[in-house]
């Protein structure tokens, strides 16, 4: 039933986004949620499952507004424009203590970054590292189990935003189900 309800959402919503005129590109980043067991491969994920539908569908209905990358790479280097996005789903917690902010300075460092997007946490974020965005996504499911677990209780929602040459990254929102 999640993957039924994670492809019909995300798809809805691509779909009205590019219907208003905006060119949709969707990216996977493969994370452990949904991991049919904590000693299964990490690649037998049900996450994996929902990126693979996705982009089955954009590539049956051709539409040039909306755009699907489904790759499997831990560290995924994104150009966004004139930028390099970094998503690596396992990021930080936060951005507020001084080894979550050296983590995220290496990465800049090493793979040079002007937008760092990440996931696994279970909740939503916008913070600042060294003047760069640091956005953590939100959770699909929303609360459930492992969020209880974690003390989390937001609702499901993905974020998105949008990017500009020569501008920084504005826009930013949820999409968000009940």
């Amino acid at each position: 039933e999640q993957v039924e309800h994670a492809v019909k959402s995300i798809w809805t919503a691509a779909s009205k986004l590019a219907r208003e005129g905006y060119s949709v590109r969707m990216v996977t980043c493969p994370g452990n949620h949904g991991r049919m067991s904590k000693t299964a491969s990490p690649m037998s994920n049900w996450d994996n499952v929902v990126y693979q539908e996705l982009g089955i569908i954009a590539d049956l209905t051709k539409n040039p507004k909306i755009t699907m990358d489904v790759n499997f790479k831990e560290f995924i280097q994104l150009p966004l424009r004139d930028k390099l996005a970094l998503m690596y789903h396992h990021g930080v917690k936060h951005t507020g203590t001084p080894s979550m902010q050296i983590k995220l300075a290496g990465w800049l460092i090493s793979k040079g970054y002007q937008i760092y997007l990440h996931g696994h946490w279970h909740q939503w974020e916008v913070g600042t590292l060294l003047g760069r965005p640091v956005v953590k996504n939100g959770s699909l499911p929303g609360v459930d189990d492992l969020a209880e677990k974690m003390g989390v209780s937001d609702p499901p929602r993905q974020a998105f935003f949008f990017v500009r040459d020569k501008q920084p990254f504005y826009g930013f929102s949820f999409l968000e189900w009940s």
